[in-house]
């Protein structure tokens, strides 16, 4: 198998998530129907599955952060001129743009969203040059 992107890691630990919660429910349903070893043997797969899930979701959060990276440092660069820029503004239309790219870009980020990070580092690019 080839490597897992975030999106599919992330695909993957909701699955995990959502069949640990199926498990449980089957474990509670049938808790008068098994033994002590069937029940506390259930309670441990279904934990397994629960960290598994986590670690997945953390899994495509850290492949998140490693597409970005490159992302990072265009943004440290565009951050960096952005400060001068803002500095020296004297038309206000210019900072409502810069301020309207700079929190797009936050959503973006926020959202872990990679090709909507790539596509406003051009919006706050485009703001810095007008």
């Amino acid at each position: 198998m080839e490597k897992l992107s975030a999106k599919e890691s992330r695909e993957l630990g909701k699955y995990y998530h959502t069949m640990g919660n199926l498990l449980q429910d089957f474990l509670f349903a049938n808790w008068n129907k098994l033994d002590e070893a069937q029940r506390k043997h259930l309670d441990q797969c279904i934990s397994t599955i629960f960290q598994q899930s986590d670690e997945m979701l953390v899994h495509s959060t850290l492949l998140v952060l490693e597409e970005a990276k490159s992302d990072l440092e265009k943004i440290r660069g565009l951050c960096q001129g952005m400060e001068k820029t803002v500095k020296g503004l004297e038309n206000i239309q210019q900072g409502i743009h810069l301020a309207t790219a700079l929190a797009g870009l936050g959503l973006a980020i926020i959202s872990k969203n990679p090709k909507e990070i790539t596509q406003n580092i051009q919006n706050l690019a485009s703001a810095m040059k007008s």
